[in-house]
């Protein structure tokens, strides 16, 4: 039974099945539906059906008589050629196989420490009695995780819904909602048999290829028309030439072979061995909002990243971060595909020293990320720490206000980045330069690098999921995390549980003394959203920075 629910589960108007509809209005990022799973299993095969007969009768037949079954399905027909046993048991075998089969979800966890999932729950699968109900769409206005080991189900708001209407997921993987129409039907007639009629497939344009404007001096762009031929420029209405269409989707149909060609040749596969590091270098986008955009991008950031070309591999992140648009507005912005996108941009700008650009991209990722996950989800929680550790490298916003004598600081934005996290009292103001007092060490700093802090007094001051700063350890080891940022876990009788300082984003048992909250460099609780709360694939992720890598070696020694 759900737990919290805004959604209630109604007879699908297109009839044939249930559909879910939202009890009430919501705004975008809120949860509507919290549920455990009324099965699950390690085994997505055969082995299901062996835990499913080990559930008490009653239980059996409840589940048998509750989903979606199409027993005259391809998929079905699959499963009664191998499935063996009494006639009984056989059938109930293959009605329970076909359940699972069109109505589970993957139960994949996050490791704690957002960096992707956590392998030993690959294979685990569950179907729940309503957000198994959830109809599909490429363009849906919902998405779901599971949040915790029991295989609990969080349904969230991707935009605004109204009471009555009805609330669309998707059935599609992540990255796979960016391809064309064509290729998204296919995949879901092969996978779940059924011809996808969403409102993002009916449009009479293909939202994934866009061309340019034919005109030389036009800015806008021509999208695909499904059934042929292309739309009308969006800014200057002008037709395409048949002619000169026809040539861009000859253009079109080369890009996506070469593309095709070079993936099978990094996988390995035979006959497509050599070097083409060269065929990587030549591939050219066609628009930027071209379905093809990110995939060259990507390709020549990983090479120019292996050759350490840093300024060519900043601009095929910049190719990757066109493809994008702001992240203010719904789908397919804040969908998971952008939100990972997004942070590894950051990852990239931060390894090519581009602070701004990499500040930029992190708090992209993060809005995405909260409009998907509650905010104790550990991809929340690891954007919050990067994109506050790449503010800690740039200047303050410039401002008048004056810092009283002794406010506790913090050294942000400076050349050295070693002395960007120092903590300090301020002193007198002379010639626009304010003395920051740091033990027996005294410095003269302008107000664009300084922000003022407050001692971690819980709980006055912290809450679960804060940003956090860690400083004043004076042990050999501990003096290599000052300076570092991580997230509370939990705080009580002076001491605080800090993760993401330490190398590989474990955690840290400190004294509240040596923790302070700098409200300049917080996310969550400047936007008001810090909740009690508690985290298809994981986060594309990058090694570190060479800098990082310094700071965890000196760890390491000391």
């Amino acid at each position: 039974m759900a737990e919290r629910s805004k959604v209630e589960v109604c007879e699908s108007p297109t009839g044939g099945g249930c559909c879910l509809r939202a009890t009430c209005d919501v705004k975008r990022g809120e949860t509507l539906l919290v549920e455990p799973p009324c099965f699950m299993t390690d085994h997505f095969d055969e082995r299901a059906v062996v835990d499913f007969l080990t559930l008490p009768a009653a239980r059996q037949d409840l589940i048998l008589g509750s989903f979606f079954c199409p027993m005259g399905s391809d998929k079905t027909a699959g499963i009664r050629a191998r499935v063996t046993g009494t006639a009984e048991d056989s059938d109930r075998a293959v009605q329970f196989e076909t359940i699972l089969m069109f109505n589970c979800f993957d139960c994949t966890l996050v490791l704690d420490d957002g960096s992707g999932n956590d392998d030993q729950y690959d294979d685990r699968v569950a179907i729940y009695s309503v957000a198994s109900k959830a109809n599909h769409s490429c363009e849906p206005n919902a998405s779901w995780y599971t949040r915790d080991v029991l295989g609990t189900r969080i349904v969230r708001s991707l935009a605004a819904i109204r009471k009555g209407e009805e609330v669309l997921i998707s059935y599609l993987r992540n990255f796979d909602l960016l391809l064309p129409t064509s290729e998204r039907r296919q995949i879901l007639q092969t996978h779940t048999e059924f011809f996808c009629e969403c409102s993002l497939c009916s449009s009479l344009v293909d939202r994934a290829r866009v061309f340019p404007c034919a005109l030389s001096l036009c800015p806008g762009a021509r999208r695909a028309v499904v059934h042929g031929g292309a739309s009308e420029c969006d800014v200057c209405a002008k037709v395409f030439v048949e002619a000169s269409f026809s040539e861009m989707l000859g253009e079109e149909a080369s890009l996506c072979d070469n593309l095709d060609r070079i993936d099978l040749a990094l996988q390995g596969s035979e006959g497509h061995d050599g070097d083409i590091s060269a065929e990587i270098l030549a591939l050219r986008t066609i628009h930027p909002l071209h379905h093809t955009t990110r995939r060259i991008g990507r390709l020549q950031y990983d090479l120019h990243t292996r050759l350490h070309h840093r300024a060519d591999a900043a601009r095929a992140l910049a190719l990757i971060a066109s493809h994008w648009p702001d992240c203010s507005s719904s789908s397919p912005s804040s969908s998971p595909a952008n939100a990972f996108d997004l942070e590894r941009l950051g990852d990239g700008f931060r390894r090519a020293g581009d602070f701004g650009r990499a500040e930029e991209m992190y708090d992209r990722a993060w809005k995405a990320q909260v409009v998907l996950r509650e905010l104790l989800h550990p991809y929340v929680a690891c954007c919050m720490r990067k994109l506050a550790s790449v503010r800690l490298r740039l200047p303050a916003a410039e401002t008048n206000e004056l810092l009283a004598l002794g406010t506790l600081v913090v050294l942000r934005g400076l050349p050295d980045r070693r002395s960007n996290g120092v903590v300090g009292h301020v002193g007198l103001l002379q010639d626009g330069l304010y003395t920051v007092h740091m033990g027996a060490e005294s410095v003269p700093v302008a107000v664009s690098n300084l922000s003022s802090a407050l001692l971690a007094i819980a709980p006055l001051i912290l809450v679960l999921g804060q940003l956090v700063l860690v400083h004043g350890l004076t042990s050999a080891a501990g003096q290599a995390l000052n300076g570092r940022i991580g997230t509370v876990e939990a705080f009580g009788q002076g001491r605080v549980v800090v993760r993401g300082i330490r190398r590989g984003w474990g955690v840290a048992d400190l004294a509240a003394e040596n923790i302070v909250v700098v409200d300049e460099l917080e996310v969550a609780s400047m936007h008001g959203v810090i909740c009690p709360a508690s985290r298809d694939e994981g986060v594309d992720t990058d090694s570190e920075t060479d800098e990082e890598e310094e700071e965890e070696d000196e760890e390491d020694e000391l």
